[in-house]
C-alpha cells in the first residue's frame, strides 16, 4: 500500500469495458504468490510523465530497447509507438499509410497486415551490433502456407541483419516454419510449423548460438552464425532485399531486448500473456481505511527472531510511547480513530486501547494477530486521523473483548479504570471485574502502562465468586510482579474455595521464595524458583497445569514441575492476598497484567509473550508511512 510501481496504460475503453495495462513487478517467484493493488478514482490525478519514476517508460527496464504494442496510437507522424525510453517509433507504409486495420488480439489490439505492401518502418537498428539479444512477437497468420517476416532488423537491401518470421527457408511458400535470419540471405529454419491462430514466437541469441521458442517451448539451439546488423532500418511485416516479401496476418507485441532471455523468463512471459486469467486473480474491489477517512498509517513489523515457533490468535502489546509525535498531535484523545489491519491494509483485527495520554505521549494498546511466525516477519498497519470515528463496542468483531480469544477467561491490565463499583476491569467477555479493598488507591508505572501498588498491610482485590470452570487440569495463570519486599505466604494471585482450604495460586512460599501452590484440606504442594530475583525489579511469573503436571515459569524459563494434587472446586479469585491458616497474608509491591487461561500454554507461546511484553521495542519496529503518499484518500 505504499510502494508505487511503474505502469503503462496502453488504452482504456470505458464504453466497451476493455483495456491493456502493463506494470513492472520488482520480482516474482514460484515459491509464493505475489500480491499487488491497483488504485483508482482520484478525479484530480494526472498522468505521470513517461520518463518519470512511475511513468510508462520505466516499465521497460531490464534490457528492453524497443516495445511495440501495435495499438496505432498517433504521435505526430508516427503511428506505432515504442514504449521504451529509446522512443524508436514506427511509421506505416503501403496501404497501411491510409489507416491501420486494428483487430482484437491476445493482448488488447493488434495490427492486421494485408500481405500486399503493408509494413511498418522504423529508422533504427537499436544499436544492437553483434551481441546477445532477444526478439519476440505474437503472430496470427491468415493461412497455413504463409511466408514472410514478422520483424527484420538492419540490412534493408543486402539481406544481412537478424529477423524473425515464417517460411520454408527459401521463401517459396512451400512451408510454414518458424525462421530466423542471419548473415546475407541466410535463413535458419526450425522445421517447426506454427500453423494459424495466435502464437508467441521468439529468437534468443546467446553469443553465436540462436535459440528458438514457440509458445514458450524451447525448440533447441541451431548452427551458429554471425548476426551482421549494419545501419539501416527495421521493418515489421515486410522484407525488402531487391524483391519484396510481405506478411499476410496479424502482429502484436513486438519486443526487442539487448540480452538473451532464459527459459524461466520466456515461460513466465508466455503464461502471463497467453493465460492472464490464470496467471493472476483479480479480487473484488476492496475498501481500505484510506478510502474510509483514515488518512494516516504506521507500519508495525513483528521481528521473526522474537517469535518462538508459531503462535495463533496472539495478543500483541503495543507500547504507544514508541509512536511518532505526529500520532499524538492527530489521534483522538480517547483513541476512537485507531484501527489496525493486517499487511493487506484491508483486513481489520480486534484492538483494545487500555490507555492513551496525548499530553505525555504514551499509552497501552493490544491487538490480536491471527498468526505470528519465526520464519518471516509479520506486518500490520495502525491507522488514525478520522475525526468522525467512534470506538467499536467491546463485543463487536473488532472490539476489545475479541482481542482475548484463544482460551482467555480473565485479563486484568491493572489500570484502575472505574466501572461502577468495580475498579479493576476484566477485558474479556467474562467480565469478572474486581473490587479493591484496604487502602488501595495508587496506580503507578509498569512494564506495560500502569500497575497497582499493594501496601503489604491490607490491600487486595476481590474478583468475586464467579463460577469459572475448575481450572486445575489444564490452565495457565500469569502476572508481572515488582516486589518491594519478600514475605511469607504472601499472595500474588490466588483462587480459593469458600472455606479457604483448597485452591491454587502464585505466592511467596513460607521461605519467602516466589512459588506456585496447589492445596486441598491441609495438603499443599508448591514449586519455588531456584533463586529469587532482586527486589524492585519487574518479573514475569506464571504457572501451567497440563496432564497432571504443574510447571512454574520465571521470565519464561521453566523453574520446576510437580504432580498436581486434587483440589476442591475453587471459586473466589483474589490479587494481593493469600488466606492461609486463618490469616490474611498480603503482597508488598506492584502487580500488573494478570491473566487466567483455560488451556495450557505451550513453551513457544510463553516465550513469545515474554519477549513482546518485556522488550516491545525489539519485538517490533515502527515505521511511519509518508503522509504525502499518493494512495491516501484514493479509493482502492
Amino acid at each position: 500500500g505504499s510502494s508505487e510501481l511503474a505502469r503503462e496504460i496502453v488504452f482504456v475503453d470505458k464504453t466497451a469495458n476493455t483495456g491493456e495495462l502493463w506494470f513492472k513487478a520488482p520480482s516474482l517467484t514460484s515459491a509464493s504468490n505475489g500480491n499487488f493493488y491497483i488504485y483508482y478514482g482520484n478525479s484530480t490525478a494526472t498522468e505521470p510523465g513517461a520518463a518519470t519514476t512511475y511513468g510508462s517508460q520505466n516499465v521497460w527496464s531490464n534490457g528492453f530497447v524497443a516495445v511495440y504494442h501495435m495499438n496505432a496510437v498517433t504521435n505526430g507522424t508516427a503511428s506505432v509507438l515504442d514504449s521504451t525510453s529509446f522512443v524508436n517509433h514506427g511509421t506505416p507504409v503501403g496501404n497501411m499509410n491510409a489507416g491501420f486495420n486494428l483487430v482484437a488480439s491476445k493482448l488488447g489490439k493488434a495490427v492486421d497486415f494485408d500481405g500486399l505492401d503493408d509494413s511498418i518502418q522504423i529508422n533504427s537498428t537499436y544499436g544492437l551490433g553483434n551481441q546477445n539479444l532477444t526478439i519476440s512477437s505474437w503472430a496470427n497468420l491468415d493461412s497455413s502456407s504463409e511466408d514472410g517476416p514478422f520483424i527484420k532488423i538492419g540490412g534493408e537491401f543486402d539481406g544481412s541483419g537478424i529477423g524473425l518470421g515464417v517460411g520454408s527457408g527459401t521463401f517459396d511458400n512451400s512451408g510454414n516454419t518458424l525462421l530466423g535470419l542471419f548473415e546475407s540471405h541466410r535463413w535458419i529454419s526450425t522445421g517447426q510449423s506454427i500453423g494459424t491462430g495466435w502464437h508467441h514466437c521468439i529468437i534468443s541469441l546467446n553469443g553465436l548460438t540462436p535459440h528458438f521458442f514457440l509458445d514458450s517451448q524451447n525448440l533447441g539451439s541451431f548452427p551458429g552464425s554471425n548476426a551482421i546488423i549494419p545501419n539501416g532500418r527495421t521493418l515489421i511485416g515486410g522484407y525488402n532485399i531487391g524483391y519484396l516479401r510481405y506478411l499476410d496476418g496479424t502482429i502484436d507485441e513486438v519486443r526487442i531486448a539487448n540480452k538473451a532471455r532464459n527459459n524461466n523468463w520466456i515461460r513466465t512471459e508466455y503464461n502471463n500473456q497467453n493465460y492472464p486469467n490464470t496467471f493472476y486473480t483479480v479480487n473484488g474491489e476492496e475498501s481500505n481505511l484510506n478510502a474510509n477517512g483514515f488518512p494516516y498509517k504506521i507500519k508495525i513489523t513483528i521481528n521473526r527472531s522474537q517469535v518462538n515457533g508459531s503462535v495463533t490468535e496472539f495478543p500483541v502489546y503495543l507500547n504507544l510511547d514508541h509512536m511518532p509525535s505526529h500520532f499524538f498531535s492527530i489521534v483522538k484523545s480517547n483513541g476512537a480513530d485507531i484501527r489496525i489491519t493486517q499487511s493487506d491494509l484491508v483486513t481489520r483485527v480486534p484492538v483494545e486501547i487500555v490507555s492513551l495520554n496525548k499530553a505525555t505521549s504514551n499509552g497501552e494498546l493490544w491487538f490480536r494477530a491471527s498468526s505470528l511466525s519465526s520464519t518471516a516477519n509479520s506486518d500490520f498497519y495502525l491507522w488514525y486521523g478520522n475525526n468522525g470515528a467512534t470506538m467499536p463496542s467491546a463485543k463487536s468483531t473488532h472490539g476489545s473483548q475479541n482481542v482475548w480469544s484463544n482460551g482467555f477467561v480473565a485479563v486484568y491490565h491493572m489500570n484502575a479504570v472505574t466501572n461502577g463499583t468495580a475498579s479493576v476491569l476484566d477485558s474479556t467477555s467474562s467480565a469478572y471485574h474486581g473490587r479493591p479493598y484496604g487502602n488501595m488507591s495508587t496506580v503507578t508505572s509498569s512494564k506495560m502502562g500502569n500497575s497497582i501498588l499493594f501496601d503489604g498491610t491490607n490491600d487486595y482485590i476481590n474478583f468475586g465468586t464467579a463460577s469459572l470452570a475448575n481450572l486445575t487440569s489444564q490452565m495457565y495463570v500469569s502476572a508481572w510482579i515488582y516486589a518491594n519486599a519478600y514475605g511469607v505466604w504472601n499472595g500474588i494471585f490466588t483462587r480459593q474455595n469458600a472455606s479457604y482450604d483448597g485452591g491454587w495460586g502464585l505466592v511467596q512460599d513460607y521461605t519467602s521464595i516466589l512459588a506456585s501452590i496447589n492445596f486441598n484440606s491441609g495438603l499443599a504442594e508448591y514449586i519455588s524458583v531456584a533463586n529469587n530475583p532482586p527486589i524492585s525489579t519487574w518479573n514475569y511469573l506464571s504457572t501451567r497445569n497440563f496432564s497432571g503436571t504443574r510447571t512454574l515459569f520465571l521470565n519464561s524459563m521453566a523453574e520446576g514441575t510437580s504432580t498436581i494434587i486434587a483440589t476442591s472446586s475453587p471459586s473466589e479469585m483474589v490479587a494481593g492476598r493469600f488466606y492461609f491458616n486463618h490469616n490474611s497474608l498480603f503482597f508488598n509491591g506492584r502487580i500488573d497484567e494478570i491473566r487466567v487461561v483455560n488451556k495450557a500454554r505451550a513453551n513457544n507461546w510463553i516465550k513469545t509473550e515474554y519477549n513482546n511484553q518485556n522488550s516491545p521495542n525489539t519485538f517490533y519496529s515502527i515505521t511511519p508511512i509518508n503522509n504525502s503518499n499518493i494512495f491516501w484518500g484514493i479509493a482502492p
